[in-house]
């Protein structure tokens, strides 16, 4: 029996906060004037903190749930809501960084990309939520003593020819994902006014 310890990796607050810099405290703020903003509307708040306290929780659920346990024998990652998918260490290939361009999205969007021998995508984690030091050891951890450490720029169409299966599919969707979330948005906003306009 191996006496090789698994190595364990969780995402880092520290390193999301690092990353985010002065961002966050103008998201703050920001999240203050929409706040004072919805006080004004018929039931307004009570909207407007149900819907930042579940933000606040699917980002705490992450912190906390998501793990990737690299072992002797397997390479297991678990989700948001707990639960865990398991390869043998055998069908695993090795990490790739990747800096994936969007269209219609300005910034392109970085993953870290755990594949299998035959290139098709295990899971991908965004390393924002990360150490800056994920790639370099998690690829040490699957066997490569010299990991990948900077993001090679792709597309979405060759990303998802490289590695299959690499983006959920929001992300091969993005466009369509994009005009239904907007369309259900308005449908909101019109049956928020319908129901609550005639009491203003």
């Amino acid at each position: 029996m191996s006496n090789e310890r698994p190595v364990l990796l969780q995402p880092s607050v520290g390193a999301y906060v690092r990353g985010r810099g002065a961002v966050l405290p103008v998201a703050a703020i920001g999240l203050v004037v929409l706040g004072l903003s919805a006080a004004r509307l018929p039931r307004g708040l009570e909207f407007y903190i149900l819907a930042v306290a579940v933000l606040l929780c699917m980002l705490g659920l992450y912190f906390r749930m998501v793990r990737i346990e690299v072992g002797p024998a397997a390479v297991r990652k678990r989700t948001i809501f707990g639960v865990t998918h398991s390869w043998p260490r055998a069908d695993v290939g090795g990490c790739a960084v990747r800096s994936i361009t969007f269209p219609g999205i300005s910034r392109p969007v970085k993953l870290v990309i755990v594949c299998g021998v035959d290139h098709r995508a295990l899971f991908a984690v965004s390393p924002d939520f990360w150490e800056a030091q994920l790639p370099h050891r998690l690829g040490v951890a699957l066997g490569h003593p010299h990991p990948p450490s900077l993001f090679q720029d792709t597309t979405k169409a060759d990303v998802q020819e490289e590695f299959p299966g690499a983006l959920p599919f929001a992300w091969r969707h993005n466009w369509l994902v994009g005009i239904g979330v907007s369309l259900v948005i308005l449908a909101f906003i019109v049956v928020y006014v319908r129901a609550y306009g005639r009491h203003t």
